[in-house]
C-alpha cells in the first residue's frame, strides 16, 4: 500500500506543472468588434474552398485584424459593436465572446498606435 501512495504521489507531483500550464492566466484586455467579413474568395478569382472570417477588434490602444478558418464554424460569435475580452498569445489572439466562449485566431494585422482623436 505505500508503495501505491508514493507512485501515486509522484504521478501528482509530476502533472501539477502541466495542470498549471493549462489553467494559465492570461492578460485579458476588453475591445470591441468594429468589424466583421467573410470572405470566400479564392485567389484565382473561384470560391475558396475554405471561407476566411476576418475580424477587426478596437480598443484605445491598439487595432487588430484576425483571421478565423473556416468561417462560421459555431465556436465563437462576433457581433459588430459588442465589447469581447482578447489576449495575445504565442502566434494568435485568444478571444472570449459575450457568452463566454473562448476560441484562438491568426493575427494578421496589429496596430498598436493610439487611436486618432478627431
Amino acid at each position: 500500500m505505500t508503495r501505491l501512495k508514493c507512485w501515486l504521489l509522484a504521478c501528482f507531483l509530476a502533472s501539477a506543472p502541466l495542470i498549471s500550464a493549462a489553467t494559465k492566466d492570461r492578460n485579458w484586455k476588453t475591445g470591441k468588434v468594429a468589424d466583421s467579413v467573410t470572405s470566400g474568395e479564392g485567389r484565382d478569382g473561384r470560391r475558396a474552398d475554405v471561407d476566411a472570417h476576418l475580424i477587426t477588434i478596437r480598443d484605445g490602444n491598439a487595432t487588430y485584424i484576425l483571421r478565423e478558418k473556416p468561417a462560421w464554424h459555431g465556436e465563437c460569435l462576433f457581433v459588430i459593436g459588442e465589447s469581447i475580452q482578447y489576449a495575445e498569445d504565442k502566434g494568435g489572439m485568444r478571444v472570449m465572446d459575450q457568452q463566454g466562449t473562448k476560441c484562438k485566431l491568426a493575427i494578421l494585422h496589429p496596430d498598436t498606435q493610439p487611436e486618432k482623436q478627431p
